[in-house]
């Protein structure tokens, strides 16, 4: 475990049936880098995004370690486990699983200080750009009936700072002038660059992308990966990003983590990978 970096991950795994689609993954993401995660195509790149923010549970021994600024957070504890058949006589152990049953998700994730994207845009198609964002901010927000119908002070700031905030990334990620544009009626590389402006309005520590220049034309990938850096440097944001476009990799990439059949190949520079064997032959190729 390194204890300068904002994710740990050790001996990740998991089943689905009989096919083992990561078996003892290890890597860390250091704090305020680009750290991309690479590989063919069915190598367990999305499922270890999902297993990061709880779409899918880590198998028996997984753990993942999230340390933000306030506090280090097991992940596979914050989103529950199964419950076991000796818990139902114990019952401490009984009223934690009822609890992460209850209250435990993905949500839990988010507010701990990791944020992500989808390889497909999940987009608010109908709502406004601005609404978008706005709407990610939900979980930060004064949130209460009577302070609502009374329009009290604190409720009305509360309003205020999230539009502030929304109109602060728009502007960052060059769609100001979109602000008031339905958001599926905004270019395909608008709505990408939309969709991880509204993953930083939760305030994230941790950003995962997963492939986010997928389906963009050259110009709009090297935009895309300037403001990828400006993230990293301007604002310390530790970026987790699954990318196939080895051009934006070699460019933004800190440190690169290869898989290849759900297991991990390489664990290197940028420079490091490129000249590996093992990676050219399992994926680089040698063109």
């Amino acid at each position: 475990m390194d204890n300068n970096a904002i994710l740990n991950v050790a001996h990740l795994n998991i089943k689905f049936g009989g096919i083992i689609a990561l078996k003892d993954i290890n890597f860390h993401v250091p704090r305020a880098s680009i750290t991309a995660l690479i590989g063919p195509n069915g190598a367990g790149k999305t499922t270890v995004f999902n297993c990061l923010t709880g779409f899918y549970k880590g198998g028996p021994g997984s753990k993942l370690t999230l340390s933000s600024k306030n506090k280090s957070n097991n992940l596979v504890e914050m989103l529950g486990e199964g419950f076991k058949l000796q818990d139902f006589i114990n019952p401490p152990a009984f009223v934690k699983r009822i609890y992460f049953k209850m209250f435990g998700g993905t949500h839990l994730v988010c507010r701990a200080g990791l944020a992500r994207t989808f390889q497909n845009n999940r987009l608010f198609e109908e709502m406004s750009v601005v609404e978008n964002l706005l709407v990610a901010q939900h979980m930060s927000l004064e949130k209460s009936l009577l302070k609502g119908v009374f329009q009290t002070k604190d409720y009305l700031e509360s309003q205020e700072r999230a539009l502030d905030k929304a109109h602060d990334w728009l502007k960052f990620f060059k769609l100001d002038k979109r602000a008031n544009d339905i958001a599926g009626e905004l270019p395909y590389g608008e709505q990408k660059r939309l969709e991880i402006a509204r993953a930083m309005c939760t305030s994230p520590e941790l950003l995962c992308l997963d492939e986010p220049a997928a389906g963009l034309n050259p110009a709009e990938s090297a935009e895309l990966s300037e403001l990828i850096i400006r993230l990293r440097d301007e604002h310390r944001i530790s970026v987790l990003i699954i990318e196939h476009d080895m051009h934006l990799v070699m460019k933004i990439a800190d440190h690169i983590v290869v898989l290849n059949y759900g297991e991990v190949l390489f664990d290197g520079t940028p420079a490091e990978v490129r000249n590996s064997s093992k990676v050219i032959d399992a994926y680089l190729g040698k063109e």
